[in-house]
C-alpha cells in the first residue's frame, strides 16, 4: 500500500516510497509534510544512521536524498550537526547518495537546520579530505548567516583571515571560490587585495572566474546591501519548498532538459561537426558568469554541463 493511501503513519513506509520511487514521489513527501511532528524522528534516525556507517545502501540510503530536503524545509535544527557529518564525507560517498545537492541546494539547506553554532559549518570547510564544492558552499552559507544577523560579522571577518592563512590546500581549491563569494556577498572592499592575491597566486582557477568577476560582486554587494546574492544571478536563502525546488531539477523530468534545445549550445555542438578549425564559443565565459544562453543560471549550472 503506498504511504498516501496507508490510514496509520509509519515512518518506514515513508522511506520506502521515498527510495523505491518511480519518478518523483510526491505523494509520499507530501505525507511526510502533512505529518512532521510523526515523520522527523524517523528523518533524523536516518541521517544518525547513515553517518554513524551503517549500511544504508538500501532503502533508507537511496530516501537521504529527500531526507535532507525534508528537514530543510522543516527548518529542524536537530538535523544541523548531524547532516555537517553528512556533508563531511567523502566526494564519492556524498556524490552517491546527494548528487547535484552538493552544488546545487546545500548551502540552503544548511542554512535552513542552523542551530547558531558555526563551528560544524567550520570544521566542514576546515577538513581537507571533504569535498571542495560542499566547502565552498557552506562558505556562502556562512555569509548569508551574517547578513541575517546569526553569525557575528566581526568574528567572520577574523576567520575569512584565519582561513586564509591555514586552510588546505593552499594552492588551487574550489573552497576558494566560496571564500571569495563569501567576501564579495558581505561587500568586504577590505579585503579586495587579498582576494587580489589568491587569484594572483592561483588559489581560483581562472576558468572557473577572474578576478574582475570579484571586483563586480563586490560592488554590487556595496550597492544593494539588503540583495542575497553569491553572484550577479544566484541568491541564497532557506529552503521553503523542498517540493517545488527537488521536482523542478531534470532528474524527476519525462522529457530532455530544455537548455539542450537553446541556439547557442546547438550552434556550438554543429562546429564539432565540420572539418574546419573551430573557435570555442564558450572560451571567454567563466563558470560563475550567467550563461550566455540567457537561462539566468551560472554557466558551470548550464550549458558547460
Amino acid at each position: 500500500m503506498a504511504i498516501a493511501d496507508a490510514l496509520d503513519f509509519d515512518v518506514d513506509e515513508v522511506l520506502f516510497d521515498l527510495a523505491e520511487h518511480d519518478g518523483f514521489p510526491r505523494k509520499a513527501l507530501e505525507w511526510a509534510i502533512a505529518n512532521r511532528e510523526a515523520v522527523t524522528p524517523g528523518l533524523l534516525e536516518t541521517v544518525e544512521a547513515y553517518v554513524n556507517g551503517s549500511d544504508l545502501d538500501g532503502d533508507d540510503g537511496d530516501a537521504i536524498f529527500f531526507v535532507v530536503h525534508l528537514l530543510a524545509q522543516f527548518r529542524e535544527k536537530r538535523a544541523y550537526r548531524p547532516l555537517m557529518r553528512l556533508f563531511s564525507l567523502d566526494s564519492a560517498r556524498l556524490y552517491r547518495i546527494l548528487g547535484d545537492v552538493t552544488t546545487e541546494t546545500l548551502p540552503s539547506i544548511a542554512i535552513s537546520v542552523f542551530d547558531g553554532d558555526p563551528r560544524p559549518i567550520q570544521e566542514v570547510i576546515e577538513n581537507a579530505d571533504s569535498d571542495d564544492y560542499v566547502r565552498s558552499g557552506l562558505f556562502e552559507a556562512l555569509a548569508f548567516l551574517v547578513k541575517e544577523g546569526k553569525i557575528d560579522l566581526g568574528e567572520f571577518k577574523k576567520y575569512l583571515l584565519r582561513a586564509y592563512a591555514d586552510l588546505r590546500p593552499q594552492g588551487e581549491s574550489h573552497v576558494w571560490v566560496g571564500w571569495q563569494s563569501a567576501i564579495s556577498m558581505l561587500g568586504l572592499t577590505g579585503f579586495t587585495e587579498l582576494v587580489r592575491k589568491a587569484f594572483a597566486s592561483g588559489m581560483i582557477h581562472p576558468g572557473t572566474m577572474r578576478f574582475h568577476h570579484f571586483q563586480g560582486d563586490v560592488r554590487a554587494a556595496v550597492r544593494d546591501p539588503e540583495s542575497y546574492k553569491v553572484s550577479a544571478c544566484v541568491p541564497l536563502g532557506y529552503l521553503d519548498d523542498a517540493i517545488g525546488e527537488m521536482e523542478s531539477w531534470a532528474a524527476f523530468s519525462d522529457g530532455p532538459s530544455d537548455r539542450l534545445e537553446r541556439e547557442p549550445w546547438e550552434a556550438a555542438v554543429s562546429e564539432f561537426l565540420t572539418d574546419e578549425p573551430h573557435v570555442n564559443p564558450f572560451r571567454d565565459v567563466g563558470r560563475n558568469d550567467p550563461c550566455p544562453c540567457g537561462s539566468g543560471r551560472k554557466f558551470k549550472k548550464c550549458c558547460l554541463q
